[in-house]
């Protein structure tokens, strides 16, 4: 019948466990011998009581745990958090930066237990137990742990911080391998490793944007961004940077580079020597910053003026046009016409020995007479007629005259200077046997060549191209035998107008030396140019295909300073809208006020939270006060003004909720014109959302030409009043009762009020000197001011730049003509100036301001300043009273004057300094 079997023994070396079926379990208790047994006797009993004895042995073996293979970890720098890596990248693995697992281990005796190893770093890391598992270091710094639990193998990799990989310039892995040892209950072990790859980040450099400045190095330097981003690794600290300055010369002279650090220096080769020397200087510096703003920005500073590109200028079939004979020829052309040489006739003194030829050949300087037979005809130019004879010399100058024969009778001309030229074509008409011509080229560094061409033999044009950096000061041509028709037919003219566009190339590297790619762009210097700045506005997508712009090429102009202007500037694409508010109501952007939320390191959205963001939430909603002043302008004939149905308003587009938090992902657009500095979201009604851009517009300021004309006028008028005393006809005459320290009420000859021909009377009126009154007629009194008589008066009035008499044009003063609105009623030109003005000294502070020394030092300027010279005092050989620049000086008052009258007026505001003569007054103006 049915019998039981079961129950647990413990033996010598474990513990055995019946079942009532007859299975049963044997469980080793601690590290018994090997090879040894355990025997256990057991009873089986039936149904009705009959029993059975036998007995089990169990012998007992060692048992080895095992380990299988581990699937290797991945890791990569572009995932650490605050690392700011990049994500993708040639040879980018995903990201992941915390994985878990479980170590391969089995078998074995007993109960398994897990340890990690300290060995086996790669070179430059190192491996440190930190209880429960390891601290990963490369140098001093923790860049990984490995956290394990030692009952059960449980693994978790943690990246702490980017690894320095191989610089290789791309995504490439560094290898980790950790080994690990699995021991049984008894002791026995089997070993197996972990293998961890860390993927590397690179850096990117987007579009970089192109700038522009003027051409004049007082002008502050222009800053482009780079659109760069280390990424994980850090900011590098070597780069590549090159131009090429080919045909772009200054002063002449051909443009080396070198870079050292991070800034790229243009040299003027001024010895010509291919090479960098100690007499070499400056022309511009371009510093590279890849940690700067946002995303790294460069610096283009302009220490020099660059030449204007060589262009060809056809002088014509006859280069004389038809005039002389003279002593000598000025010929014109090109586009602007510009005087381009002067042709001067000589013959050699005695005629020309043998010696003397080959002197005047090697670069000497001959002894010549002057002729004054220059003659020019379409055919050629020559002596007395046409034709180029035997004997004949003929010189032709370019750029500044020199004196031929230094303290000899001949002098430069007056005229030009002329053009820098780089190469001249000389053209021989019936150049046959027997004719022989020797022409000597003078470059501009003193250097000479000399050129024989013979008739018959060589052809019938010859240029003469100046070595490379140099240019042709004048060029002798000398017809050694024959007669032939000589033209001059065609110059390489360094363009006066300058327009010059330098290219650059820049290559940026990260923290552990992978490199970017290399990219392109621009600085384009000439004439009015004004360096972009950056204007901030928001984007918002409204076709669902991504924010969309145009570059400042594409002509955009919109009036961001409200002076009436438009500013050049990228742009929104005609299919997306720019985020604007209507301040005034008038359903029109007006100008940047309404446009342009950020600036003073804001962003537009970061802008536009902090202003109008009332409630705090971080969206611009209804809750909003400014919410419903809020709309959007799809610019869609992209022309920078506010057209009919252009402009709606946030609530008519269904426009809810616009997100005041970016993404903080940035690029580069519109070639490099704009900078994205992130994108948000908006929702509509409806629940739907679109995208916006957070952006900022490159921009230019107002054309440089005019802010000049505008200083030039200022700086004029304030060298008028200085200068005003010198009318006077006596040194003494502002020592007269009526030259006291009033502001002065004059009228002229030519009002029908004064038709007599004595000393002129005028009454002095005391009064407030910032604030001058012009009083009428009626008022004026017999009180003398000398001998200064209508005609003097009349002299005086002259105009900014050529100055001439406009007695006739002036009209009496009414009562309470003011000159402050008349004379800087204009866009407030000059109120900096009349705020400064009260200040004590404050004189001579702006008379030494870069600006008023380059405004006096353009042209214009200049021109105007000789005329006021001249036209006060002209050829005066006497000494001449001057104003003095002193802390007596009263600015506010003479800039504030009336300086409608004869600008006697000035004089009040100044202290008399020691007489001067005119060349001195010349020199100091």
């Amino acid at each position: 019948g049915a019998g039981t079997i079961g129950g647990s023994t413990t033996g010598t070396h474990g513990t055995l466990t019946m079942n009532a079926d007859g299975s049963y379990s044997y469980v080793r208790s601690g590290t018994g011998a090997i090879n040894a047994t355990d025997v256990f006797t057991y009873t089986v009993t039936d149904g009705d009581g009959d029993t059975a004895t036998a007995t089990l042995t169990i012998t007992l073996q060692d048992a080895a745990p095992l380990v299988g293979a581990n699937v290797a970890v991945q890791l990569d720098d572009d995932a650490v958090a605050g690392a700011g890596g990049n994500p993708g990248g040639i040879g980018d693995d995903p990201d992941a930066v915390n994985l878990t697992g479980t170590l391969s281990g089995s078998g074995g005796d007993g109960t398994l237990t897990w340890a990690l190893s300290t060995a086996g770093a790669p070179g430059g890391f190192s491996y440190v137990a930190n209880g429960t598992g390891l601290n990963v270091f490369q140098g001093a710094t923790l860049v990984m742990q490995v956290t394990l639990n030692t009952t059960n193998g449980a693994y978790t990799v943690s990246q702490i911080a980017p690894i320095d990989h191989t610089a290789l310039g791309n995504e490439n892995n560094t290898a980790f391998t950790f080994g690990y040892t699995v021991t049984d209950q008894d002791g026995d072990t089997a070993g197996g490793t972990l293998g961890v790859n860390v993927d590397d980040d690179t850096p990117t450099l987007g579009v970089v944007q192109n700038q522009q400045t003027d051409n004049n190095p007082a002008t502050s330097p222009a800053v482009g961004t780079l659109h760069f981003s280390d990424g994980a690794d850090g900011t590098g600290s070597t780069m590549t940077i090159t131009a090429n300055m080919t045909g772009i010369t200054s002063g002449g002279r051909a443009i080396l580079t070198q870079q050292v650090g991070n800034v790229l220096t243009g040299y003027a080769d001024n010895d010509s020597s291919g090479g960098i020397t100690g007499g070499d200087t400056a022309v511009f510096t371009l510093t590279v910053n890849p940690a700067a703003g946002t995303s790294g920005q460069y610096v283009f500073d302009l220490i020099a003026p660059l030449d204007g590109a060589l262009v060809n200028v056809s002088v014509g079939s006859g280069s004389s046009f038809g005039v002389g004979p003279s002593n000598s020829v000025t010929v014109s052309g090109g586009t602007p016409v510009q005087p381009l040489t002067i042709v001067t006739g000589w013959t050699p003194t005695g005629g020309f020995t043998a010696a003397e030829l080959a002197a005047w050949q090697a670069g000497g300087i001959p002894t010549l007479t002057q002729q004054s037979n220059v003659n020019g005809s379409t055919a050629g130019w020559g002596l007395g007629n046409n034709n180029f004879d035997s004997g004949e010399f003929l010189r032709f100058d370019f750029g500044v005259v020199d004196d031929y024969d230094a303290g000899g009778a001949y002098v430069p001309p007056v005229a030009g200077p002329f053009a820098n030229v780089s190469y001249a074509t000389f053209g021989f008409t019936n150049f046959g046997g027997g004719d022989t011509i020797i022409l000597v080229a003078h470059y501009t560094n003193g250097t000479t060549a000399s050129f024989t061409r013979v008739g018959g033999t060589d052809p019938n044009t010859y240029t003469i191209t100046a070595p490379p950096g140099l240019q042709i000061a004048w060029v002798d041509t000398y017809m050694s035998s024959g007669s032939i028709k000589l033209d001059l037919t065609d110059l390489g003219v360094t363009n006066t107008v300058v327009d010059q566009t330098i290219p650059f190339t820049l290559q940026l590297t990260d923290g552990d030396g992978d490199t970017t790619t290399t990219n392109n762009f621009t600085v384009r210097v000439g004439g009015s140019l004004v360096p972009f700045t950056p204007a901030p506005p928001v984007v918002l997508d409204l076709d669902g295909d991504g924010a969309e712009f145009l570059a400042v090429s594409a002509g955009v102009t919109f009036d961001y300073d409200g002076d009436g202007t438009g500013e050049s500037t990228a742009w929104a694409g005609s299919d997306d809208g720019l985020l604007a508010i209507d301040l005034n109501g008038d359903g029109v952007v007006n100008n940047g006020s309404e446009l342009v939320f950020g600036g003073n390191g804001q962003t537009d959205l970061e802008g536009l939270a902090a202003r109008y963001d009332s409630n705090g939430d971080g969206a611009l909603t209804a809750a909003d006060a400014a919410f419903a002043q809020f709309g959007v302008w799809q610019d869609a004939d992209s022309d920078g003004v506010t057209d009919a149905g252009e402009f709606r308003s946030l609530a008519d587009m269904g426009i809810t909720s616009i997100a005041l938090t970016s993404d903080g992902v940035e690029y580069g657009a519109a070639g490099g014109d704009v900078t994205v500095h992130g994108q948000a979201t908006y929702t509509m009604a409806d629940g739907t959302t679109g995208r916006l851009a957070d952006v900022s517009f490159a921009r230019t300021g107002e054309p440089r030409s005019a802010r000049s004309a505008e200083l030039v006028a200022a700086s004029s008028v304030a060298a008028a009043g200085l200068l005003a005393q010198m009318a006077m006809e006596h040194a003494g005459a502002f020592a007269q009762e009526g030259m006291a320290r009033d502001e002065m009420a004059l009228t002229i000859a030519s009002d029908p009020g004064l038709s007599d021909t004595s000393p002129l009377q005028a009454q002095g009126k005391g009064g407030d000197v910032f604030d001058p009154v012009m009083e009428p007629l009626a008022k004026l009194a017999p009180k003398p001011t000398g001998s200064f008589d209508h005609g003097e008066s009349s002299a005086m009035q002259g105009g900014i730049g050529q100055v001439t008499d406009h007695s006739a044009d002036l009209h009496q003063a009414s009562g309470n003509d003011n000159s402050r609105s008349a004379l800087f009623s204009n866009d407030h030109a000059s109120s900096g100036m009349l705020g400064q003005a009260s200040v004590p000294g404050a004189g001579a502070a702006i008379a030494a301001h870069p600006a008023v020394a380059a405004a006096l030092a353009d042209g214009a300027g200049a021109q105007a300043v000789d005329s006021i010279v001249d036209h006060f005092a002209p050829d005066s050989a006497g000494p001449m009273e001057l104003a003095d620049n002193k802390d007596g000086f009263d600015l506010y008052g003479l800039l504030n004057m009336n300086i409608n009258g004869g600008g006697e007026g000035a004089m009040p505001h100044f202290s008399v300094m020691n007489e001067l003569d005119h060349d001195q007054v010349s020199a100091l103006t």
